[in-house]
């Protein structure tokens, strides 16, 4: 799905979606769940594990 498309599914500029995709900023929880329901997925799919643990 590109950008534009998920930008426009889940009602996020395609410009912020980009900004969340290179971490340039944090997408609040709302953003979160609009994404994952843009995306027809569960929120906790989109969260991996990257193996490193907290300090």
């Amino acid at each position: 799905m590109s950008q534009e498309t998920l930008g426009w599914e889940a009602g996020i500029s395609r410009s912020y979606i980009g900004k969340i995709e290179r971490g340039e900023v944090n997408a609040s929880i709302l953003l979160f769940y609009q994404i994952a329901e843009a995306l027809d997925t569960k929120p906790e799919a989109l969260v991996r594990n990257t193996g490193r643990s907290g300090s």
